[in-house]
C-alpha cells in the first residue's frame, strides 16, 4: 500500500481489472516481457489500457487514465492507483522504452523537472491557464491547473475531471486542441495542451459573410467529428473557441462535455453558459447533440451582429431571455440565405434544428464560399477525420419531387413549394484519397423520378430508425457491463 494518494482514487477499488480473455490484434500497439513479481510475463499496451497475461491464459488489465507512473532507478516503472502499487522491471534500455509507451497514458508527477511555467493566459471557474516552456525540446505549451483545493470546494468530483481527461485524449482532430501530458502533485492537476494565439471572445468586431462562413464550417466540421464519437460538448462558446492562426479555428475545455446518453441523463443535468445555452437544457426537458448546434447559432449570430441575441444587464435576465429563446432577427443585416441558415439553426424546437451533419449540406456554404473552396475545406481535414459525405441520394430524391410539382402546376401559379437544398453538382466520396469528386445523375422520366425517390426516402428511413435502435441497445448494453464489471472487479 502506497503512503501517497492520488485526487482520482477511489476507496475500495484496486490497480487491476478482469477483462475479457480476447484481445484484438489491432488495437495492440506494443507488447513484449517484464518482470512482474520477480517472473517473467507477457504484456500489451493498447491506447488505453496495459495488460497482463496469466499463466492460465487469463487477461488482466489497468485502466491507464487515472493511474499514476514514475521511473524508479534505471530499471522499474512504479504504477500506482486507488492506493494500490504495480512494479515492473527490465533492462535500462527496455524500462525507458516502455516508460516513454505509457507515460503519456498516464499521470506523470514530475512537472517541474520537464517544464518551466510561463505568464497567465486564461482564468476560467475551475482552472487557470499558463503558457510553459518544455525543457526538453524549447517547445512552448499551453498548461490547464486545476486546484485540489478549489475543485473541492466547487463540489467538483475527480470522475468529471478524469472525464474530460479522456474525452480530450480520445478526439483525433485538427480542430481540437491537443493534449499532450497530464501531472499532478500534492495540490494540483496540470494538463500540457497545444498552445493557440488568442479566443474568438477577443474580436469584438462584426464579420462579414464570408467569414462567418468560413469560421463556421469550420466548427461544425468539429462538431460533426465529435457527435459522431457520441460526445456533447455542451459549452460551446466564443471563450472556448480559439485561433491557431487568423483562419483556422480550435475548440478547447471539454470540462463539461460528456457522452451521449439516449435517456438524456447525466452527471451534470442543467449546464453550459447563459446566454449560449440550448433552451430545452434550460427547460429541463431531455436534449441530445443539437444543443451544440443551437450554442454555434449563437456564436453565428454575435460574430453577423457583433453583440449576443440575449446581451443583458444581470445574469437572470439573460437567463430569462435564453430560455424563452426570443431573438431579434431585425438586428441581422445578412442575405435571405444567411438568415434562413441562422434561423434554422437556432430553432427553439430541437426536432426541427439540423444536426451538424445536416448543417454541413446548407446552400449557405456553397452559395457563400463557392463550391470548389466548400469542397476544399472539407478535403483540408480529410487526412485526419472520417469525411463527410453530402447527401446526394437524398438531394436527387427532393429535386425529382419538386421537378414533378413544377411540371403539374400552372405555370401562373405563385403557390410553389420552395425546398431550400444545395443546388451544385451532385458530390460523393472516394474511399482510397477521401476526397470529394463531382458526378452528373442521369436523366430519368419524371415518373421513374418520382417512384424511385419515394422508394429511396422510405428506405432510409427504415435504416435511420434500425441504426437509432441498434445504437440505443449498444449502449445500454455497454452501461450494464461496465456496472457488472465495477462489481465484480477483483484485484
Amino acid at each position: 500500500m502506497s503512503d501517497s494518494s492520488s485526487y482520482f482514487d477511489i476507496q475500495g477499488k484496486g490497480i487491476w481489472e478482469q477483462c475479457q480473455n480476447t484481445l484484438n490484434e489491432e488495437d495492440i500497439l506494443y507488447k513484449g516481457v517484464l518482470q512482474f513479481h520477480n517472473k517473467s510475463t507477457q504484456f500489451c499496451l493498447t491506447q488505453y489500457e496495459l495488460f497482463r497475461f496469466k499463466k492460465n491464459g487469463e487477461l488482466k488489465k489497468i485502466e491507464l487514465l487515472t493511474t499514476s507512473i514514475s521511473l524508479l532507478n534505471d530499471n522499474t516503472i512504479l504504477l500506482q492507483k486507488n492506493h494500490k502499487q504495480v512494479f515492473l522491471k527490465s533492462t535500462p534500455q527496455n524500462i525507458k522504452f516502455w516508460f516513454e509507451q505509457i507515460k503519456n497514458k498516464c499521470i506523470q508527477n514530475n512537472f517541474r523537472l520537464d517544464y518551466d511555467i510561463g505568464e497567465l493566459i486564461g482564468q476560467g471557474q475551475f482552472a487557470n491557464v499558463y503558457k510553459i516552456k518544455s525543457k526538453k525540446n524549447n517547445q512552448s505549451y499551453a498548461l490547464k491547473v486545476f486546484q485540489k483545493v478549489a475543485l473541492k470546494n466547487l463540489n467538483v468530483d475527480n470522475v468529471s475531471v478524469a472525464k474530460e481527461i479522456q474525452i480530450m485524449r480520445q478526439l483525433k482532430h485538427p480542430g481540437i486542441i491537443k493534449i499532450y501530458e497530464v501531472y499532478e502533485d500534492k495540490e494540483f492537476i496540470c494538463i500540457v495542451m497545444e498552445l493557440m494565439q488568442y479566443s474568438m471572445k477577443q474580436q469584438k468586431k462584426r464579420h462579414t459573410e464570408h467569414q462567418c462562413a468560413q469560421i463556421m464550417l469550420q466548427l461544425f466540421m468539429v462538431l460533426q467529428y465529435i457527435h459522431d464519437r457520441k460526445i456533447i460538448h455542451r459549452d460551446i462558446k466564443p471563450d472556448n473557441i480559439l485561433y491557431k492562426n487568423q483562419d483556422t479555428i480550435c475548440i478547447c475545455d471539454f470540462g463539461l462535455a460528456d457522452y451521449y446518453n439516449p435517456m438524456s441523463v447525466y452527471q451534470y443535468q442543467r449546464c453550459g453558459t447563459p446566454g449560449y445555452v440550448a433552451p430545452e437544457v434550460l427547460r429541463d426537458q431531455k436534449y441530445d447533440f443539437k444543443v451544440d448546434v443551437y450554442s454555434a447559432g449563437i456564436i453565428l449570430y454575435t460574430l453577423l451582429v457583433g453583440k449576443q441575441p440575449f446581451a443583458a444587464h444581470s445574469q437572470n435576465k439573460v437567463v430569462q431571455l435564453n430560455y424563452h429563446g426570443k431573438i431579434d432577427y431585425a438586428q441581422v443585416k445578412a442575405s435571405d440565405l444567411c438568415l434562413s441558415f441562422l434561423k434554422s439553426v437556432l430553432s427553439i424546437n430541437p426536432q426541427a434544428r439540423p444536426s451538424a451533419y445536416e448543417v454541413l449540406h446548407h446552400e449557405w456554404f456553397f452559395k457563400t464560399l463557392g463550391e470548389s473552396n466548400y469542397f476544399q475545406l472539407l478535403n483540408n481535414n480529410g487526412q485526419q477525420v472520417q469525411p463527410i459525405q453530402p447527401i446526394s441520394k437524398e438531394i436527387q430524391n427532393f429535386q425529382a419531387i419538386q421537378s414533378m410539382m413544377d411540371e403539374e402546376q400552372d405555370e401562373s401559379s405563385n403557390s410553389k413549394i420552395q425546398i431550400e437544398i444545395p443546388q451544385p453538382t451532385t458530390q460523393h466520396r472516394t474511399n482510397n484519397n477521401a476526397s470529394y469528386q463531382s458526378s452528373i445523375p442521369q436523366q430519368q422520366q419524371p415518373q421513374q423520378q418520382l417512384q424511385i425517390a419515394i422508394d429511396n426516402i422510405q428506405e432510409a428511413i427504415n435504416k435511420i430508425k434500425i441504426n437509432q435502435q441498434v445504437r440505443e441497445l449498444n449502449y445500454l448494453t455497454q452501461t450494464l457491463h461496465m456496472q457488472h464489471k465495477e462489481m465484480s472487479g477483483i484485484d
